[in-house]
């Protein structure tokens, strides 16, 4: 969906810049969702929090990686309006 967002109307001589911005879009929300899935890692992993507190810590990370709800389209159209 990215992708073609960032692509959309492009002309010719204007695919190196839409990639690029497509390549920044997408690293800077895999760079988001990698972390989120280290630190449940941790907190999965931890012997020091009880299991409520595993689990609305984890509950926190889920709901700020926003998997289910993640609008790649209106951040990429975002992105074309800001460039």
């Amino acid at each position: 969906m990215t992708l073609a967002v960032v692509l959309r109307d492009a002309r010719p001589g204007e695919l190196g810049t839409r990639l690029r911005r497509y390549e920044s879009l997408r690293m800077e929300r895999t760079g988001q969702v990698r972390r989120q899935a280290r630190a449940a890692g941790r907190i999965y992993r931890s012997t020091e929090l009880t299991p409520r507190a595993q689990a609305e810590q984890l509950r926190a990370i889920l709901d700020s990686v926003a998997i289910n709800t993640y609008d790649a389209e209106r951040i990429a159209e975002d992105a074309a309006l800001a460039a």
